[in-house]
């Protein structure tokens, strides 16, 4: 299916808007045998840019799937029939094309994750009690867990932040890696305008330190995070003797609270 968007007439001559929508979007809708009793299949093209909210989580290169309704597409199609759905889709993708598909009336759309399976467990609420007025930096002693078979890890984060053991999942094996670390917590203070408000959408894309030196730089705290990991750095030099064993950094910039668990090799650098 080929959907015609309604660019406004200044990007029509681009072909698409500055946010990628193009004005002739490819759609592949499939549907199973079992409709309308189970929903259709739904995808955009593969290189639909992903810096859009409402979008499934996914791998890069794969078929991107819009979430055009809060709740099942098969509500939307009980209550409109088919051509309801086709029409939430039609919607969905005009708003895409303006990057208008937040409503902050609504809230904030939750950051996708859509290469990252890792979890930090923790009471969220202590974790932000550290947040202050002022810009600053919080650091918690943090046990981990990793899975080598699906490189997967969970970090349980320090003595006052902890969940009951419980909670972190299925006993550890034999081949399970154990060890504890660090976690450096960034937030902002405000700036000469006001508070720093995160007031555009970003998907999680963080890769390297040098991603994450770009990021914090976007929530206002690249200053203060930089100066906490290299005085960690420096501490741990010169106390070689009270390194954390096997410690990976875990740093989360903060711009509205926000929580990413990957602590994997290719992102941070080895204490």
């Amino acid at each position: 299916m080929v959907i015609h968007t309604e660019l406004p007439a200044v990007w029509r001559a681009a072909g698409q808007s500055p946010f990628g929508v193009q004005m002739d979007e490819v759609v592949t809708i499939a549907l199973h045998d079992r409709f309308p009793l189970v929903s259709p299949w739904i995808r955009l093209r593969d290189d639909f840019p992903r810096i859009h909210p409402h979008i499934q989580p996914g791998k890069a290169g794969s078929f991107v799937e819009p979430c055009l309704v809060l709740g099942s597409p098969r509500e939307v199609v009980q209550a409109r029939g088919f051509v309801g759905l086709v029409e939430q889709l039609v919607e969905w993708l005009d708003r895409a094309a303006e990057l208008d598909l937040n409503d902050p009336a609504h809230g904030w759309e939750p950051v996708r994750r859509d290469t990252i399976s890792d979890i930090i467990a923790c009471d969220p609420d202590r974790v932000r009690s550290h947040v202050t007025l002022a810009g600053g930096t919080a650091l918690f002693t943090t046990s981990y867990i990793h899975y080598p078979k699906s490189d997967m890890f969970k970090l349980l984060l320090g003595s006052n932040c902890i969940l009951p053991p419980a909670l972190i999942g299925p006993i550890l094996t034999r081949d399970d890696d154990i060890g504890s670390g660090l976690t450096l917590l960034a937030w902002p203070g405000s700036g000469p305008q006001g508070p720093i408000v995160a007031d555009f959408y970003l998907p999680e894309t963080v890769a390297t330190v040098g991603d994450l030196i770009d990021r914090a730089n976007l929530y206002g705290c690249r200053d203060d995070l930089l100066a906490r990991l290299v005085a960690v750095r420096d501490g741990l030099i010169a106390t070689p003797h009270r390194r954390p064993s096997r410690s990976r950094y875990c740093c989360s910039p903060v711009g509205p609270i926000r929580w990413w668990g990957r602590t994997a090799r290719s992102r941070f650098a080895h204490i």
